[in-house]
């Protein structure tokens, strides 16, 4: 399969390969029919460490940005780096060139959208004779030593352009200062006072609107057609409702002109008002409709070049020095023009006069105005590099003072395509975890490969396949891409599944997708995730299977290793002797630590590993009788994520407080949270005795039963302070009905729970035969259900209760660990109780509701305890109910007995007022 995607198959245009990731092949070759896959963040390509990369703060460098940073995609939305690279220091890299005069250096894989006016392919031009090639296009992504190799063979011409970026989107938050204000301040404000000078020919213009912004304006002076306007707010008083106070906080009042970062990254419409207001005063524009602004001062004119890139313009910047003519010198100052082109449909100005010298779209160049051309590219010498990625749909971020779109890749795509194309007459399902990732997958990875693969497009013009998003037609066979609902995993019936990212997919609609494979002979199912918690998941798969590790033999000692981040393998020059766990490393120990020349070694003579020679790695399994596969990649896997990187990372994640993401996307480990799961200490400080304590029938008692085949019922003692229970048992289910009679007579049961699904019968039966003193609880996932919700029929008695799942199993875990709940009389039961409340682990993923999911499937005691905790808020819930109705139908009573000694002290005869006319009601 390897071979097959080689050689059929291209990244950005050139031929696919495994170079420097050669621990895949094997897992694209292996097409076992149940195959796991753990691994951990893949390395990108690079910008040097000093490119300038804007952020929704202001300006940061390639090398400055950490996982979680904000940046912008090429439409100008907000979009977060996942994935920050080591440095590297010795890629070959290339100087790129410009037509605004932006330069970045980027290493030889970098990756970039360009447009061409010629079609093109990743080795030649369309040269105008006939049809261009299918595989030709006007756009697409080339590597920059690819477009370095276009630019020398044809001679120097500037064959490539990248589109601008859309306008930065950014939220919109108040001001101190009115945008339009301020630009014309720091275009021909005084320095001292919110007063600007303007021609007298154009003072009511800007008075109007000035006026239209709520600021008004008289004249502070007149002098040879010259006016200066004294501009202050509607309302404000003396001192800090001033405009010139304003200004004097910003940092502006007596001092040089800058435009604030809170200017710079404000909302697209205050920025447009910002540079109206810089146009109006020291803008110009000329007959073609280039609109130019000119000043000396440099620290305003590169906030200006910021905010016109950040608006979508591309911007030159020409500096002129002062010229002397018949002894006299023009200016005494460098006055620098920073120009772009715009039309008329967008208001530029705010002054009419020159808004109306705008031109048309029509009659200017477009095409040229909202790209870059790139005018030269050489190789330079190398310096440091590094990537990011990011979490935008198209994959792009925004580098470089210009604001240039660049690019921040899939194997397990390709190998699910390869499948389809190579199977006849097959159906597949690629599953991703949510609608928004499948989306994103499918438009900017699938898509593109499919489309531009000449391998996937061999069929007849007059049948041509069928294709969408969420549909692949590859000749006789289709790929499914679905985003991870019930639906998807009940509709489709498959041969193959592909699922993405396991554990951010809902683990129950995973054991769904098993039943799609049921009517096919190949039933091949492999996952590729990401791990998070211990025994969940990915994980949990992994250590069912035949565990295989890509070990690395030490060419000094012929030793076979397998490295991972701890002493044994790491050699880090300054590391303390006593330190057996490199997750302790915080800034003071790393401070002592020589990280640059740190490395990876065998763990039997020391020597360093050399990790990027495929033939000294190879993949072994641990337990090779086992019937199904798994792959753990490590970092160590690839030579491209340095010890130097992973330490670094490692302070960074603990500086956030977010361990959890250090091991899962660093190291490619689960990670056992202790808040996340109930922990052995912590179960054993509640577990005080294996003996039965004896419980008198006046004590009141409450209970609480988990329905299954075996049913898990838990009794409780509420005649302390402190509930304990005192009862453990496993009952078959055709037995519960008599057990919990027998259990009545017994002890004083008053509150109890029961799970209402899937035995709504048995559950409905025991309620009635209780009085409702065991009540059926049917569990609310979704985010917003109340804690209790009682569900009535049309008698209006409660027939059941809804209860949020996340809350019931929360209150269970803060009693445990609390200590305000006791075990006793477990007998032998003590490892099954402690293996099922270590089966549920409380996962918190971005931008999604809390809440528990299951290891293993043994957590039934778990949810006993569970139904018995929520037995007492829902009694004392309907008894406060109960309480606040008796309330009320007594005050009803005790006004409707007022109202007629009333009448009949006042000698009132005739018919009573009915409640209703009282404004009462029932």
């Amino acid at each position: 399969m390897s071979a097959y995607i080689e050689a059929n198959t291209h990244l950005r245009k050139k031929p696919f390969s495994f170079d420097g990731y050669e621990f895949q092949r094997q897992i694209v070759d292996d097409l076992h029919l149940d195959l796991s896959v753990i691994k951990c963040s893949q390395v990108g390509l690079a910008l040097a460490l000093d490119t300038p990369v804007p952020t929704p703060s202001g300006w940061a460098t390639m090398g400055e940005l950490q996982v979680g940073d904000q940046v912008f995609d090429e439409q100008g939305r907000p979009c977060r780096v996942e994935y920050v690279s080591p440095v590297y220091k010795d890629h070959k890299c290339f100087g790129i060139t410009f037509d605004d005069g932006n330069y970045i250096v980027a290493d030889a894989n970098h990756r970039w959208f360009v447009e061409s006016d010629r079609p093109f392919n990743e080795t030649e031009f369309h040269t105008g004779r006939g049809r261009p090639r299918r595989d030709m296009k006007r756009s697409g992504i080339l590597k920059t030593e690819r477009i370095a190799e276009a630019y020398t063979r044809h001679h120097g011409r500037h064959v490539f352009a990248i589109p601008n970026t859309a306008p930065l989107q950014t939220d919109d938050q108040p001001l101190p200062i009115d945008p339009y204000f301020l630009g014309l301040w720091l275009g021909d404000g005084n320095l001292h006072a919110s007063v600007i000078t303007t021609h007298i020919s154009d003072a009511e213009n800007l008075q109007d609107n000035l006026k239209e912004r709520g600021l008004f304006t008289r004249t502070s002076s007149v002098r040879n057609d010259v006016i200066q306007l004294w501009v202050g707010k509607k309302g404000q008083v003396k001192g800090v409702s001033t405009l010139s106070y304003r200004l004097k906080t910003l940092g502006l009042l007596g001092q040089r002109k800058f435009i604030p970062t809170q200017y710079l990254r404000a909302s697209e419409h205050n920025r447009r008002e910002l540079l109206r207001g810089l146009l109006d005063s020291d803008g110009s524009v000329t007959k073609r409709g280039r609109v130019s602004f000119h000043n000396t001062c440099q620290a305003l004119v590169e906030g200006v070049e910021d905010l016109v890139c950040s608006l979508g313009y591309k911007s030159r910047t020409r500096w002129r020095t002062p010229v002397k003519t018949s002894n006299k010198i023009q200016g005494k100052s460098p006055l620098a023009e920073v120009s772009f082109v715009a039309y008329a449909d967008e208001q530029i100005f705010g002054l009419k006069r020159k808004q109306i010298r705008i031109g048309t779209a029509s009659k200017g160049r477009p095409t040229e105005a909202l790209r870059r051309r790139i005018v030269h590219v050489e190789e330079v010498p190398t310096v440091p590099v590094r990537c990011i990625s990011v979490n935008s749909p198209s994959h792009l971020f925004l580098a470089g003072k210009g604001m240039i779109p660049t690019h921040n890749t899939e194997v397990q795509i390709r190998k699910f395509l390869a499948f389809l194309k190579r199977t006849n007459s097959i159906n597949g399902i690629f599953s991703l975890p949510n609608d928004e990732m499948y989306k994103r997958v499918s438009k900017t990875r699938i898509r593109p490969i499919v489309d531009e693969e000449e391998v996937f497009n061999q069929h007849e013009p007059s049948k041509k396949p069928v294709r969408s998003m969420d549909l692949y037609q590859i000749d006789d066979s289709f790929g499914f891409i679905t985003g991870g609902k019930e639906g998807d995993a009940t509709s489709i019936n498959a041969d193959i599944m592909f699922n993405d990212e396991v554990d951010l997919t809902d683990q129950e609609i995973l054991a769904l997708y098993g039943s799609r494979l049921q009517g096919s002979d190949i039933k091949m199912r492999q996952g590729f995730s990401t791990p998070t918690f211990e025994s969940y998941g990915i994980d949990s798969s992994y250590k069912a299977s035949d565990q295989h590790e890509y070990l690395c033999r030490c060419t000094k000692c012929n030793h076979w290793n397998m490295p991972v981040f701890t002493p044994n393998f790491i050699r880090i020059p300054g590391l303390p002797a006593d330190l057996n766990d490199l997750s302790e490393i915080d800034p003071d120990i790393a401070a002592g630590l020589d990280l640059e020349n740190a490395f990876v070694m065998c763990e039997h003579c020391g020597a360093p590993l050399d990790l990027g020679n495929p033939e000294l790695r190879e993949w072994v399994p641990r337990h090779p009788s086992r019937k199904s596969r798994g792959y753990w990649v490590r970092p160590f896997a690839t030579p491209r994520l340095t010890v130097d990187y992973i330490v670094r990372q490692l302070l960074d994640y603990k500086r956030k407080n977010s361990m959890r993401r250090w091991y899962n996307t660093v190291l490619g480990e689960p990670y056992n949270d202790a808040n996340a799961r109930l922990s052995i200490p912590e179960i054993e400080a509640v577990m005080k005795g294996e003996g039965k304590p004896d419980v008198s029938s006046d004590v009141p008692v409450a209970i609480g039963v988990d329905v299954g085949q075996t049913c898990h019922v838990v009794l409780a003692s509420l005649g302390l302070p402190i509930p304990y229970v005192f009862d453990w048992l496993q009952v078959p289910s055709d037995e519960l009905r008599d057990t919990i009679a027998n259990l009545r007579e017994r002890y004083n049961i008053v509150a109890g729970g029961m799970d209402l699904n899937p035995y709504a019968p048995l559950a409905r039966e025991i309620r009635d035969a209780s009085n409702s003193i065991i009540m059926p609880i049917e569990y609310a996932t979704s985010p917003s259900a109340a804690p209790i919700t009682l569900v009535k029929d049309e008698l209006d008695n409660v027939t059941h209760v809804r209860s949020n799942r996340t809350g019931i199993i929360d209150a269970v875990v803060g009693d445990i660990r609390n200590q305000k709940i006791l075990f006793m009389g477990y007998g032998t039961k003590k490892s099954i109780i402690m293996t099922h409340l270590q089966d549920m682990v409380r996962v918190e993923l971005p931008e999604q509701p809390a809440k528990w999911v299951k290891l293993t499937g043994d957590d039934h005691f778990f949810h006993a305890l569970g139904y018995l905790k929520h037995a007492l808020r829902i009694h004392q819930f309907i008894n406060h109910q109960d309480e606040q109705e008796e309330r009320q139908m007594a005050m009803i009573l005790g006004l409707i007995q007022t109202v007629q000694q009333n009448e009949a002290d006042l000698g009132v005869h005739g018919r009573m007022k009915s409640p209703s006319v009282l404004g009462l009601s029932f």
